[in-house]
């Protein structure tokens, strides 16, 4: 019977009291009056264009863009990682690797990627957008690097 003093208290018949409230609030169907194109249809005309709705396009999204741009000097050269965020132009996920990525300066010259041995390779997602992180090395410093993934060249802007 120690169990049945639970129900002596008059929290536990509030909480029980607010719950079925709660349950009814969201079983409750839809008001179908309060809907706004139901009470107030648009009629258009034949003999005007004036009131035709005027349909604005969004800009296209890029696909890929440059999120962060951070750069490490170090003895013999610079760290460069560039942060990318977006999905794959083609769908599917692809890892960042010297296979898929290729990176020059704005001079043209060839940039190489920075290796470290047990760190994994950043990848892009298809399906949705993603960050994906790239480690370049330069030798010489430069103010803009080109990454070309997937016939997009994207701009990398190095701060100074």
């Amino acid at each position: 019977m120690k169990t049945l003093v639970i129900f002596k208290r008059i929290e536990i018949w509030l909480l029980f009291a607010v719950m079925i409230g709660l349950l009814v609030y969201a079983l409750k169907p839809g008001d179908e009056a309060a809907d706004p194109l139901i009470d107030n249809p648009v009629v258009l005309s034949d003999d005007s264009d004036s009131l035709a709705p005027e349909v604005f396009e969004e800009p296209e999204k890029e696909i890929l863009v440059v999120e962060k741009v951070d750069v490490r000097p170090t003895q013999q050269g610079q760290i460069v990682e560039v942060t990318l965020l977006g999905r794959t132009p083609e769908g599917g996920e692809v890892r960042l690797d010297e296979s898929t990525v290729t990176a020059t300066t704005g001079n043209g010259v060839p940039v190489g990627f920075f290796f470290e041995p047990f760190r994994q390779v950043g990848s892009l997602d298809g399906e949705e957008d993603s960050l994906a992180t790239v480690k370049l090395w330069l030798e010489e410093p430069a103010e803009v690097v080109l990454l070309e993934f997937q016939g997009k060249t994207l701009k990398a802007e190095l701060p100074e």
